[in-house]
């Protein structure tokens, strides 16, 4: 008779065991994780929150089973779509909603809706690829600070003017996501992009499910201005005054075709996008400098301004009327000849303050742009 040997096969197995209290702390971390995304969310699936656990999909569907029958999540049933293709997504349950609260210290309390509905198809996949943005940049190592939704169902009363669909913060830098899935007319895009002008100049990513709206951000954005649209006497909207889109503001405004490429995975991958955003963004204005034949200086010391800086602005064929742009406080520049007083310039409309150790850099490029885009109007 051949006796197993137990202790063999026991060996072998808790090598791949995790001792009991290691095992419920890696659960509750994932319980903790799934439920706190799906709060700010509204909505996950189970591959949203495969990506966020670092798992398969059938993992993450057994976790998902076991919090559905804990009632702190719900199954319900929407129109089968690429994001959720069995046609399942989940919510909160009541007893998630409680949880979510005694996870977060800083809790700013909104009202989540528990109900089995949830909103048309167009809304799920917006919300679900909201939910996978957010699940990847946690996952690699990101914070999800605040959603669209958790923002308008907040009791706070911060105003916001442009309402972005996420906001995620990666080692003290804060970027906003903006996914627009329905295709956006030109009066449409002019108006997002002016109330991301107007409340915050943050590093945006507008991740573009339709086509048509990806061209429309990309067509403004190359044209460096919006328009303001008024209603005329046939009671037709027109377009109004055109409003200049700032190169620092142009720089951090980056579209993403998702009908073209699928989602970036890590936070790292969209700061290397970003990058390479504002290195063409650079290259443009380099281009620009160099084909209507201006050259500048170096930051210096302003002969002009005791503790302020300064630069030269020149045309090679007229290099006896040098310009300054000298910075006088709190971001505020004025361009002027060389020879007079910067008070006898004109204002630059632009408000960006030179780093400490400028001495010796190049200008701004924000600033250099706004000064060509004052030459051409004051000194045609």
């Amino acid at each position: 008779m051949v006796v197993p040997r137990i202790d063999y096969v026991m060996n072998v197995r808790l090598k791949n065991l995790i001792a009991g209290a290691e095992a419920k702390r890696l659960h509750e971390e994932k319980v903790a994780k799934t439920v706190l995304l799906t709060h700010k969310c509204h909505i996950v699936s189970s591959s949203v929150l495969a990506e966020l656990l670092g798992t398969d999909v059938s993992n993450a569907k057994k976790l998902i089973d076991k919090l559905v029958a804990q009632r702190i999540l719900q199954a319900c049933r929407v129109d089968p779509c690429r994001m959720a293709p069995r046609g399942t997504v989940y919510k909160l349950d009541g007893f998630g909603v409680l949880k979510a609260h005694l996870l977060q210290d800083e809790f700013s309390e909104f009202r989540y809706d528990t109900n089995a509905r949830v909103g048309g198809m167009a809304q799920v996949e917006h919300d679900l690829n909201c939910a996978r943005i957010a699940a990847n940049w946690i996952r690699h190592g990101g914070k999800l600070l605040e959603t669209d939704y958790t923002i308008r169902r907040s009791k706070t009363e911060d105003q916001w003017l442009k309402i972005p669909d996420l906001v995620l913060l990666l080692n003290e830098a804060i970027f906003h996501f903006e996914v627009e899935r329905s295709p956006k007319s030109e009066s449409e895009v002019d108006r997002m992009l002016l109330a991301a002008l107007q409340s915050n100049w943050r590093r945006t990513v507008w991740v573009c499910i339709a086509k048509p709206t990806a061209k429309q951000l990309e067509s403004a954005l190359q044209k460096r201005e919006v328009h303001e649209w008024v209603l005329n006497k046939s009671n037709k909207w027109v377009r109004g005054t055109p409003i200049p889109l700032p190169f620092d503001f142009r720089q951090r405004q980056l579209v993403f075709r998702l009908h073209r490429e699928p989602l970036l995975d890590s936070p790292t991958d969209w700061i290397q996008r970003f990058r390479k955003h504002a290195q063409l963004e650079h290259e443009h204005l380099s281009k620009r400098l160099t084909d209507e034949g201006w050259r500048h200086s170096v930051m210096r010391p302003s002969n002009w301004l005791e503790g302020s800086q300064e630069c030269e602005l020149w045309q090679e064929h007229r290099a006896d009327e040098k310009l300054l742009l000298t910075h006088t406080g709190q971001g505020s520049w004025r361009l002027h000849l060389e020879s007079n007083h910067p008070d006898e310039g004109q204002s630059v409309s632009t408000r960006i303050k030179p780093k400490q150790d400028s001495i010796g850099s190049p200008a701004p490029a924000g600033i250099l742009e706004a000064a060509l885009d004052l030459v051409q109007q004051a000194w045609p």
